[in-house]
């Protein structure tokens, strides 16, 4: 498949490459995706559904499965994190508002480290913290960075942190006594709008992560600071101009990665788009080469959407309130 590509850095601007584009120190704005998309026409049998039951819920952000087959979840509103056990059981919620030890203001970002502990950014107090699997306190680490815009954590084998930010672009890596120690090699996506740049991060494995645009319209591979791919969603969305950097409501910005998760070396992007079946669909991804996969097609709209153990895939719907729903897929027919 070929495609064009708008260089970013004008010195290294080529006409055409091949897709995925390896990286060295350059990334590229794709002006075309991968499509068309392909796959299994999915039929889905829900495993368990969560509406808080006794637990008011106010929003539900930032899904992260465990490695048990359950699920963590921020409810950034009421400043609380949850576990829900495989069943879809409440197994046990955590947070207080406040600025005093144990306490949070602003639940932004979630991960789980190498121990499966989970790492919480808590923005509104510039602070890091880690709860245990059982959700019981552990720690709390200043940032000796601002925080207030943080947009997703990875933990790196190394135990740094790297924290996807509005104000550098992808990100900047922390180590584990809150200090900043690199920007992430961001010459390329730099050169984009503020509109353009926004987007999420997952972890891989080890000290790789991806990084995926949410008004752009591809996704990038990282060995720590390093970028080492970048690839085009399938479906191609137009971004706001370069030089904007405020645009009125409806214009210009098609939301494209809306949730990213990651099982082996496959990468799942729950996709907005402007085609027919928006937040319907579920686009994988080879990590390795970058190339497209195929698509699952989840049974109604979903606000995230995200891979766990065993081909689960844990939704958030919004009706009355915000609804969790693990769905397990039985593909059946080819489109």
């Amino acid at each position: 498949m070929r495609m064009r590509v708008a260089a970013v850095l004008v010195a290294l601007a080529v006409a055409s490459v091949g897709v995925p584009q390896q990286i060295a120190a350059q990334a590229s704005v794709f002006t075309e995706g991968q499509g068309p998309r392909g796959g299994s026409r999915t039929a889905w049998d829900t495993v368990w559904v969560f509406d808080g039951g006794d637990e008011f819920l106010a929003s539900a952000t930032s899904l992260l499965p465990d490695d048990l087959g359950g699920v963590f979840f921020i409810d950034p509103l009421l400043r609380e994190v949850h576990h829900l056990d495989p069943q879809g059981h409440l197994d046990w919620s955590w947070g207080s508002q406040g600025s005093g030890p144990g306490e949070v203001r602003a639940l932004r970002a979630m991960a789980l480290d190498g121990s499966g502990n989970v790492v919480l950014v808590d923005s509104g107090n510039r602070r890091i913290l880690t709860l245990s699997a059982e959700g019981r306190l552990l720690s709390e680490m200043p940032l000796a960075i601002d925080a207030g815009n943080v947009s997703g954590v990875v933990v790196l084998q190394s135990n740094h942190y790297v924290m996807a930010t509005y104000g550098t672009v992808p990100g900047v890596i922390v180590d584990p006594s809150g200090q900043q120690v690199q920007e992430v090699e961001s010459r390329a996506l730099a050169q984009l709008s503020i509109l353009q740049r926004v987007g999420l991060i997952t972890k891989w494995k080890q000290d790789r992560w991806v990084f995926g645009l949410q008004n752009g319209n591809g996704w990038f591979t990282y060995r720590s600071g390093t970028m080492e791919l970048a690839s085009p969603y399938v479906e191609h969305t137009e971004s706001p101009p370069r030089e904007a950097t405020r645009l009125p409501i409806g214009e210009g910005t098609v939301h494209s990665g809306t949730s990213l998760s990651v099982s082996g070396d496959t990468l799942a992007v729950l996709f907005a788009g402007s085609t027919r079946g928006q937040f319907h669909w579920l686009d994988r991804y080879d990590l390795q080469t970058g190339h497209y996969i195929d698509s699952l097609i989840l049974p109604q709209p979903a606000k995230q959407a995200v891979v766990g153990r065993d081909g689960l895939v844990y939704i958030v719907t919004y009706d009355t309130v915000p609804t969790l729903i693990a769905l397990r897929p039985r593909p059946h027919l080819i489109f």
